[in-house]
């Protein structure tokens, strides 16, 4: 079981211990006692024990320089809203046996665009997506899921909130990318290859 918090720091105070944090637009710095990914004035950073592990600028290069694997079994591709101008990205991801996918918007979007763009990228890629909006002046938290980890079948664990808490098993996240088949069948060393030689 992971826990998760997508929002300011200070929520740590209601909520406790966390394994992963996630925030931006604060000058807070980040936890000592969790995994911390954040938005920094267009730098998208990531953290494990107060120490900087990755990093990435506002910037479109090869997607396995953003996977990072900070605990064994838990990839994090921190995203960046350029990346919607090339879904292969996100194939590749998937095909990296990524588990959690952060993406820090730069322009607002509604319920609907988050479901028409964002949503089907995870159904076809098997990952958890925490998605950062500005609003406002303020930032929401959408998390999205494969339609088979959540119980309504809809893939929607928060959508457009001021913050957002949940526990979720990556157990789970990993036995249905298993079960597809494409997964099953393109998962060679040479498929991933060419995916990195053509698309990464």
């Amino acid at each position: 079981m992971v826990r998760f918090l997508a929002g300011s720091p200070l929520l740590l105070e209601e909520f406790g211990n966390v394994d992963l944090l996630i925030y931006t637009r604060s000058s807070f710095p980040p936890p000592k006692d969790c995994m911390v990914v954040r938005e920094n004035d267009g730098r998208i950073e990531l953290y494990k024990n107060g120490d900087l592990v990755g990093s990435r600028e506002s910037k479109n290069n090869p997607v396995e320089s953003f996977i990072f694997e900070p605990i064994k079994g838990l990839k994090i591709f921190l995203s960046s809203q350029l990346d919607l101008e090339n879904l292969e990205i996100f194939r590749l991801a998937f095909y990296m046996n990524t588990s959690i996918v952060t993406i820090f918007l730069n322009e607002e979007m509604d319920e609907d665009d988050i479901l028409s763009i964002l949503w089907p990228i995870v159904q076809d890629n098997y990952f958890l997506m925490f998605v950062a909006t500005p609003s406002r002046g303020n930032v929401l938290y959408s998390l999205l899921a494969p339609t088979g980890f959540t119980n309504d079948r809809t893939g929607i664990l928060g959508l457009l909130e001021p913050f957002l808490y949940c526990e979720l098993k990556i157990s789970v996240l990993h036995r249905l990318k298993r079960s597809d088949p494409l997964f099953r069948k393109m998962k060679s060393k040479a498929y991933i290859k060419f995916l990195l030689k053509h698309f990464g």
